[in-house]
């Protein structure tokens, strides 16, 4: 049928995939019309498609009215009102897609309707029309129908070759919410070798370290093209500052030959400033992998390991300087306890000199207040023996 009533024929296959409910028997009529003006041998619609119908109410006045004399189909005839038809489940666009093996720019039209009609889905979404509201599809089913849908839509782009096409591609590849499984789009890019659309999918899948790798192996390939090298650079622009394992990645890369780090001097420069400000690398790092292959002289990393060397000789000084500030702040605490130590030495020498001269005086009345004994530690008596010393003891 697509041989010979194609675009009749893609439509039909559209309205059955997004027309929910069955067909009426006007739209069964429609069909008998349209299988009329097909060839005779042409197989019906309705067993191609296996679809189960209402059938027509019987004609009471007669079957002699159903045709004319001249063998032309009659006027339809009216249907009776009465109860709603249950809703049928709408058929899986994929029990379709092996028929538009010839077709497949029909095959495009197809998907692209059906998957705008039946779920509101389309790369241009100003353009596409809100879906048909059905409660015949369980959501797995349904994803996988999208899914396959788009799988397929990308690979009949990809298989275009027209610039139009492939930027429909891109449009899938770079799109959030079209369910287009990306190992399988993966794989097409690969197969069709639509670098585009695997730049893209490495960055989805977090294989930023794989986008770099290809633009090396790229540039390998055609040392003279300088693009590749080019992108190796924007790349780790991108992916550099959340991923800083890539910087070493990269500076083996553009110091691997001597065109390279002609090409890319000043690049080479700034991985430098950048790796030692972000303290990625060790300096004895650095230098190991820039004197791997003796590409690198020395007047490139002069400039940078005169500032590491000036760098480290201040540490040095900084640390010198802060353990002789430590050394003193000790000796400054050891003398104040020092100090202190004397003074308390002086007050209580002073004091017991004191006292001394007190008891060596006669004249100074000693008064003792002392109430218990020192031996017994009782409530001391008459008659006492107080010395001066400050201790009281009974006479017994």
């Amino acid at each position: 049928m697509l041989d010979n009533l194609p675009e009749e024929t893609t439509q039909l296959l559209i309205d059955l995939c997004t027309i929910s409910g069955p067909l009426t028997t006007a739209d069964a009529w429609d069909t008998a019309s349209l299988q009329s003006s097909t060839p005779a041998n042409t197989t019906s619609y309705l067993s191609y498609l296996a679809l189960s119908r209402a059938p027509a109410p019987e004609n009471k006045e007669g079957a002699s009215g159903a045709e004319d004399e001249g063998g032309e189909p009659s006027e339809p005839p009216k249907t009776q009102p009465g109860p709603a038809p249950s809703e049928e489940k709408r058929p899986s666009p994929t029990l379709y897609f092996a028929h538009f093996v010839d077709h497949p720019s029909y095959f495009v039209h197809f998907l692209e309707s059906v998957a705008a009609r039946r779920w509101g889905q389309s790369l241009s979404p100003l353009q596409s029309s809100p879906p048909s509201l059905s409660s015949d599809e369980d959501e797995g089913t349904k994803k996988r129908d999208q899914a396959a849908v788009w799988n397929t839509l990308l690979e009949l782009y990809l298989d275009g070759g027209s610039q139009e096409q492939q930027d429909k591609a891109l449009k899938i590849l770079t799109s959030d919410t079209l369910p287009c499984d990306k190992t399988h789009a993966l794989i097409l890019c690969s197969s069709y070798s639509y670098t585009p659309g695997l730049v893209i999918l490495w960055e989805k899948l977090g294989m930023y370290e794989d986008v770099l790798r290809f633009w090396m192996d790229k540039h390998n390939a055609t040392p003279s093209d300088s693009s590749a090298s080019a992108e190796v650079v924007q790349a780790l622009a991108r992916y550099g500052p959340s991923h800083p394992h890539l910087y070493e990645l990269v500076l083996r890369f553009l110091t691997s030959t001597p065109e390279l780090l002609t090409r890319h001097q000043a690049d080479v420069e700034k991985i430098l400033e950048h790796i030692e400000k972000e303290r990625i690398m060790p300096p004895l790092g650095v230098v190991q992998v820039l004197s791997r292959n003796g590409v690198a002289s020395v007047g490139l990393v002069k400039g940078w390991l005169m500032g590491r060397i000036k760098e480290a000789r201040d540490e040095v000084q900084t640390v010198s300087s802060f353990h002789s500030l430590l050394s003193l702040r000790a000796e400054e605490i050891s003398v104040r306890q020092d100090q202190q130590l004397i003074d308390s030495y002086r007050l209580e020498t002073n004091a017991k000199l004191k006292q001394v001269a007190e008891l060596e005086d006669p004249m100074h009345a000693k008064v003792f207040s002392v109430t218990r004994c020192s031996q017994c530690n009782g409530q001391l008596d008459l008659p006492s023996v107080h010395f001066m010393c400050n201790h009281s003891y009974h006479q017994r």
